[in-house]
């Protein structure tokens, strides 16, 4: 029955005696039945056999009847096919039609929303309806979403429109972007999406386990939408592997924006229960739940784990639970189950489920980050590369050598710049004194200029020697986008940076290279695998900072263009050094001009190595 056959007998109570109601009752039940199983009876066929007293109130309960299961059958009734039936009525179908709304607005095969036709539903979630349509002006094809239920208030419409304008206002690769909005007759609203024809990762997740590169690879492009969208003042709140779609590419791109709302500030909090239990932070689940962006990274972490585990970290009982106060138990490290899962992944997980947000990564960007550094290849020492190590050393002393050579004359003058600003010492570049050392609390942004159009690639290299890709594509090797350029900021927008993530005391580096023409994929290998060489750099007791070019030392915090006192009986092992001559003779050779900084991240402890 729907609500209209519950509700029209009350109107009817003060003229019908109780032997009526129950005849009426029976004639609902029967329509029902013969429905139900199939025999598609027509209401105006069964109403005029009713007395006079009830026989209206009798059409319009048998027909919202007929009307909820042709749309369960996916046949679309609105007020031009009942207006054929019922001819010179159309405030009455109008106000029928409002009375019958069920749970799903069906669309079928072969109608038109504007100039969208529909082809076939796809999915149905807790706000909306998926359909797979075609556009027939832009000869794409394309996902509608339609409400699935429109309430008193239009809670749901208001829901679908707020998605659609967030969604409208959001650009970035791994997110699903809209293309138009509208309402159906009856005042459903619709989004227009890009139609995607890969499963989604909950599906992929039923199939066959995943690798573990490929989980790293695809939570990295999910925390990296989340981050640019965690940049313009908005949380997901229902982050799941139902939610995250895999396209033609292999690419993950994040979906279905429906409980994401719009932060004031960067304390803002949402409240209301939302979200699916087994992927909620604890904090969600209180009464009311509270959200901030630290939910969304609990979230990320889930699906990470149950990705590389194939099982969920936590159940709804255990969140709850410990919403109540109870402790979380600890669950089992990846890396038990799979023992090709590096240890790092496990350090990962366990820190995006920590049960205090404030202990979680302080953003999707620093989570993206650590996830690309587990998937950086282990340093090879090769034959090649001791030999000629032992070569110089035994030659003149490898400190008389570094700085007597002449190195590659300079063709491009590139200046490198490291900005930094935390809420205690506010904005400085790194190499001012006391800038230094740069903590978790610093945000981070690179400048680079250089005296003519250049081919630039930024490549960030942290305290364990790992190097990360930041230009022109953060995170990849590929490299294909690069454009010649005299000033670059990075990243892209110009009032943000990185949040910088320090896991242990140690000095990291800012590498820029920059010659007249691209690399190639040939060449760009070969600077990949020639900083997978770099040797990681111990803190040193003094905060300080070293630029160098072209393999040349520039200066330190303390004394500029000086050569320091060497012993040339012996070579010099420091791993500064051993950088340096990487650079001179593996990418300087390439026709690259480089330019490195380097600094000190995180404060050593008291007996820690001095200054060398």
């Amino acid at each position: 029955m729907t609500e209209s056959t519950s509700e029209r007998p009350c109107e009817l109570s003060s003229s019908l005696a109780w032997d009526d109601w129950d005849r009426y009752e029976t004639v609902c039940r029967e329509f029902e039945r013969q429905w139900r199983e199939g025999e598609r009876p027509l209401a105006e066929t069964w109403s005029p056999q009713a007395p006079s007293a009830w026989r209206d109130a009798l059409l319009e309960d048998l027909l919202c009847i007929e009307i909820e299961y042709r749309r369960r059958q996916g046949e679309r009734v609105d007020r031009h096919t009942l207006s054929k039936r019922f001819p010179g009525r159309r405030s009455w179908i109008e106000g029928l039609l409002h009375a019958a709304r069920g749970e799903e607005q069906v669309l079928v095969a072969g109608e038109f929303v504007g100039r969208y036709r529909i082809e076939r539903l796809v999915a149905r979630g807790a706000f909306g309806s998926v359909y797979r349509a075609y556009d027939e002006t832009l000869d794409r094809p394309v996902a509608i979403k339609v409400a699935r239920r429109v309430p008193e208030g239009e809670v749901g419409s208001a829901q679908l429109r707020h998605e659609s304008q967030l969604l409208a206002s959001l650009c970035h690769p791994h997110i699903v972007p809209v293309y138009d909005v509208g309402e159906l007759e009856n005042g459903a609203p619709y989004v227009v999406l890009e139609f995607l024809s890969g499963n989604s990762l909950d599906e992929r997740l039923r199939q066959q386990p995943i690798p573990w590169r490929q989980a790293v690879e695809w939570m990295a492009q999910i925390a990296d939408a989340i981050h640019y969208v965690h940049r313009r003042g908005t949380i997901h709140r229902d982050l799941k592997p139902a939610n995250i779609v895999l396209d033609s590419e292999n690419r993950a791109r994040v979906t279905d924006f429906g409980l994401a709302f719009q932060l004031p500030s960067a304390s803002s909090r949402a409240e209301g229960f939302a979200g699916t239990p087994c992927y909620m932070a604890p904090e969600q689940l209180t009464a009311p739940g509270l959200s901030t962006s630290a939910t969304d990274i609990w979230s990320l972490g889930a699906i990470l784990y149950e990705m590389l585990t194939e099982a969920r970290p936590y159940t709804r009982e255990q969140l709850e639970q410990a919403a109540d106060g109870a402790p979380l138990p600890p669950v089992p490290a990846p890396s038990t189950f799979n023992d090709a899962i590096p240890p790092a992944l496990d350090r990962i997980c366990a820190k995006c489920l920590k049960f205090d947000p404030d202990l979680r990564f302080t953003s999707a960007g620093q989570l993206a980050r650590q996830l690309r550094r587990c998937l950086a290849p282990t340093p090879v020492v090769t034959r090649r590369r001791v030999v000629g190590a032992v070569a110089l050393a035994g030659a003149t002393g490898l400190g008389a050598w570094w700085w007597q050579r002449r190195g590659t004359p300079i063709s491009i003058n590139c200046d490198l710049r490291v900005f930094a600003w935390n809420p205690t010492q506010g904005p400085r570049w790194v190499d001012q004194p006391g800038a230094l050392p740069l903590t978790e609390r610093d945000t981070v942004r690179v400048q680079v200029t250089v005296d003519r159009p250049s081919h630039l690639y930024v490549v960030w290299i942290d305290e364990s020697g790992e190097a990360l890709p930041l230009h022109p594509e953060e995170g990849s090797w590929r490299w294909r986008d690069s454009v010649l350029r005299t000033s670059l900021g990075l990243p892209d927008t110009a009032d943000e940076g990185w949040q910088m993530a320090v896991q242990c005391p140690g000095m990291e580096t800012v590498l820029v290279m920059a010659r007249p023409r691209p690399l190639n994929d040939r060449e760009v290998d070969a600077v990949h695998h020639t900083l997978a060489q770099w040797q990681p750099q111990p803190p040193v007791r003094f905060p300080t900072s070293f630029a160098f070019h072209n393999g040349r030392l520039q200066h330190t915090a303390k004394q500029r263009l000086r050569r320091p006192e060497v012993d040339t009986s012996a070579p010099i092992r420091h791993p500064l050094f051993a950088n340096q001559r990487l650079i001179a003779e593996t990418l300087v050779p390439q026709g690259l001009d480089v330019v490195a900084l380097t600094f000190s991240c995180g404060r050593p402890p008291a007996a820690g190595p001095r200054d060398s």
